[in-house]
């Protein structure tokens, strides 16, 4: 499979942004998650309120090696910024960690917020590649995942 994996800027998130949500979707859609339209909806919103965020990194997994974004089919994206108090995952997992927990693994840290792959295209090492590439290179000390609790398929 030829996949292309590109870094987007806010004005290129808004230009895919439909098939953003779409993948979005379709990854989540099915159980355990069982996301509906009506919160992928939601989750455009909340996108625009991450890119604000600072460390903010989003990359895009297209497929075919054609350099246009609009036009180019969309099959998974990941992206992710800085955790910092007063965000909301932040904020749940220092509450439930011993004071020196979140020193040790808080107080620098990148926080993965979202990994979405096109379920016709899971398996195939996608997933991999974005979660890999993300993280490459960022000035942070640890970087930070949360998963749901369920026996899913590998992105």
């Amino acid at each position: 499979m030829d996949v292309r994996i590109e870094a987007l800027n806010p004005s290129d998130i808004i230009a895919v942004e439909e098939q953003i949500v779409r993948v979005y979707h379709e990854a989540f859609a099915p159980a355990p998650y069982s996301k509906s339209q009506v919160e992928a909806a939601l989750f455009s919103g909340t996108l625009g309120r991450h890119m604000r965020r600072p460390g903010f990194r989003f990359l895009a997994a297209f497929l075919g090696q054609d350099r246009q974004l609009v036009g180019s089919p969309l099959i998974g994206f990941a992206y992710g910024y800085k955790s910092e108090p007063g965000q909301w995952w932040y904020d749940q997992v220092s509450a439930a960690l011993r004071p020196e927990d979140v020193l040790d693994w808080m107080s620098d840290a990148y926080e993965l917020v979202e990994l979405a792959v096109a379920p016709a295209f899971q398996g195939f090492g996608t997933g991999s590649l974005l979660h890999d590439r993300l993280l490459e290179g960022l000035p942070y000390r640890t970087a930070l995942l949360s998963t749901i609790q369920a026996d899913t398929t590998a992105l």
